[in-house]
This record gives structure tokens, C-alpha cells and sequence, in this order.
């Protein structure tokens, strides 16, 4: 965004006005990213199912699950990925254990802060109203989106 504004000849304060909208949403963005990666559905997402935890990947979804978890949850997230397959059984547990741990939830909280962060960002954007409307709406649609 920060640079379309520039191309544009955009002033340096709408430049930073994007920049301020664009970080919170990119960040929320990625958050929907993991939590899709583990719990999306194929069918929307296109992905295997519970294809970030069968590749391991070390999303913030998975750093909050093992920071919220306990030493046993810990061992239990360890055994199911370190496996040379991760099975429907293991990406069921490592499901269920990020969900006990609350990191699902902590992680929608910090989805909707980032959103929340982007709208107040786009109202501040020195444009025309719908301009902002159409950016509200684009982060609502892309913190909330299921594929």
C-alpha cells in the first residue's frame, strides 16, 4: 500500500496513514493463516487438511499453544510432531491441545485487536468515505475470512 500511495505521489502522511493500516491487517492476516493451516476445511482453504502441523511449521499458533502449555502438553505436542508422519490421530491431538491451552482463543483475540487496529487506521487515512469504507471492509474480510 505504502507503495501504490508512493507511486501515486500520495503525501508522506497518507503513505504512513497505509503503512499504519497495513501492518495490524498483514499481522491479522497471518494469524488467520495459521489458524486456517490447522483447522481450515480443504475444501475452502484448497490445503490438506491440518497441513501446517503435518509439515511442522513453527506458526504463532503453535509458539502460543506450546507457551500456554503445560510440561505434559508440551511432551504430547513434541511425540505427535516429531513423528515421519504425522497421522489424522496426531493432528486431532495437536487440535484438541491447542484448543485446551486456550492459544485458539488467545489468538482470535489478537485477530480481532489487529482488525480492530486497521479500521481505526483506515478511519484516520486522509481519503474520501468511501475509500474508507472499502478498507474497513477489506479488514473484516481478510481477519474473518475461512479460506
Amino acid at each position: 500500500m505504502q507503495l501504490g500511495a508512493t507511486l501515486a505521489g500520495g503525501d508522506p502522511v497518507v503513505v504512513n496513514s497505509f503503512s499504519r493500516y497495513a501492518l495490524p491487517l498483514g499481522e491479522a492476516f497471518q494469524l488467520r493463516d495459521d489458524l486456517l493451516g490447522a483447522f481450515g476445511d480443504p475444501r475452502l482453504t484448497g490445503k490438506p487438511d491440518g497441513d501446517d502441523l503435518r509439515a511442522g511449521k513453527g506458526t504463532v499458533l503453535m509458539a502460543t499453544t506450546r507457551e500456554l502449555a503445560d510440561d505434559v502438553a508440551r511432551r504430547a505436542i513434541d511425540a505427535h510432531l516429531r513423528r515421519e508422519t504425522v497421522t489424522e490421530e496426531d493432528v486431532a491431538c495437536l487440535r484438541e491441545i491447542m484448543v485446551a491451552t486456550g492459544a485458539v482463543k488467545a489468538i482470535e483475540e489478537r485477530i480481532g485487536r489487529q482488525m480492530r487496529a486497521a479500521v481505526r487506521a483506515a478511519d484516520e487515512i486522509p481519503t474520501d468515505t468511501v475509500v474508507r469504507e472499502a478498507l474497513r471492509d477489506l479488514a473484516s474480510r481478510t481477519a474473518y475470512r475461512n479460506h
